[in-house]
């Protein structure tokens, strides 16, 4: 099998297993896009990164959508669905928001929930 024929591979089943929930094949797929120069998909991807974790604590796999979103001027609607989650969860949620917005240097965010 060639290099390309092999990657092809490697793509479609990275794309299926981010489409079934694997955060790592969607983390994976957004730093693809990013470094292809393809924000929008890399968006898509680390959005759906960090939605696949339900655990509060698990907000670490939205890391890097905080900061392409950021670093895109487009952090408030993206981060939108994680204030509501914190809203919804309480404390231990919007302590673990909170750490992410740290993370992007988003301090004003950071503060409002630590």
């Amino acid at each position: 099998m060639d290099a390309l024929v092999a990657q092809e591979v490697d793509l479609k089943s990275s794309q299926t297993k981010c489409a079934n929930g694997q955060t790592i094949h969607c983390l994976a797929l957004g730093m693809e896009s990013e470094k292809n120069g393809d924000s929008g998909s890399a968006l898509l991807y680390y959005r759906k990164a960090c939605k696949s974790h339900s655990s509060a604590g698990g907000l670490r796999a939205c890391t890097p959508l905080l900061s392409l979103a950021s670093a895109l001027g487009r952090l408030e609607p993206e981060a939108q669905f994680l204030e509501q989650k914190c809203e919804r969860d309480g404390a231990v949620a919007c302590y673990y928001l909170g750490k992410e917005y740290l993370k992007v240097r988003e301090y004003e965010d950071a503060l409002r929930h630590l």
